[in-house]
């Protein structure tokens, strides 16, 4: 068992859904059953290097794909289009499962689509529709259309809810995620830590006899900006952090250990 700085419930014997944010984290260390990374609707990790959102930044998806090698394009590419542009193997809103590759230390990769944060919006209903060419042989993919702001919230939540899903159905115990949609998407880290955690809660809630299922779900927030943002979320509705997560994979002392049943 992957240890928490935390006492188990007895009486109850229910999983003890556990979330630690981890500081400065790559998503692509995680020592997970599953790790869920933001991914594209091609499913095509960062095969155009040149995306103009790529610009001055790394992101979750091509860390995880660096480290997993041309395995995780390859089974990728085994997802079967689902969309009449024949390139969408994920639709926004859903998620693909792919086995594990490489140097990852995980067993499944979820690859969830998030979509479009406030700013890129903004930006499509000033060009329009845009596409751009994958290159290498990638085929074009397009950008979500614009939402209004409340359905775009909606469909993060859905993305979220849709991560734990298919860990849950993949009997995962330990899942790692990064701040879904907040690189390259623009979504602030805030609002996917509120629409996060009303995700994790439910879940929580809904295990609370089946004596099985996700019992820690790992936050990898590579940004200080985006580890505020969720540690102080976090605190305001669950009250401070039960004790450092000071187990060897948290890999930091200020990494910060919350139990969901304080939401009951």
């Amino acid at each position: 068992k992957l240890g928490f700085n935390c006492t188990p419930n007895l009486v109850t014997r229910r999983p003890m859904v556990r979330v630690r944010l981890l500081p400065r984290r790559d998503l692509a260390t995680l020592r997970c059953d599953a790790i869920a990374t933001s991914a594209n609707r091609g499913l095509v990790g960062n095969a155009n290097p040149n995306f103009w959102r790529f610009t001055g930044r790394d992101n979750a998806d091509g860390s995880v794909h660096r480290a997993a090698g041309r395995g995780l394009l390859a089974a990728c590419a085994e997802v079967a289009a689902d969309h009449a542009d024949g390139t969408t193997r994920c639709r926004t809103g859903s998620v693909a499962v792919t086995p594990s590759c490489g140097a990852l230390y995980t067993g499944l990769v979820i690859h969830a689509v998030a979509p479009d944060g406030a700013y890129a919006v903004g930006l499509q209903r000033w060009w329009g529709r845009r596409q751009w060419s994958g290159g290498g042989g990638q085929s074009a993919i397009h950008l979500d259309e614009a939402l209004p702001a409340g359905e775009a919230s909606d469909l993060l939540q859905r993305t979220y809810a849709a991560i734990i899903g298919a860990a849950d159905t993949h009997d995962v115990r330990s899942l790692g995620l990064p701040a879904i949609g907040c690189g390259v998407l623009g979504w602030k880290a805030d609002e996917a830590a509120r629409l996060a955690l009303r995700e994790f809660a439910a879940y929580s809630a809904s295990t609370a006899h089946r004596g099985r299922g996700i019992e820690r779900i790992d936050v990898a927030l590579y940004s200080d900006d985006a580890f505020a943002a969720w540690s102080s979320h976090l605190r305001r509705k669950l009250g401070p952090p039960e004790s450092n997560a000071d187990d060897a994979d948290a890999n930091s002392s200020t990494a910060e250990c919350y139990d969901l049943q304080r939401l009951e």
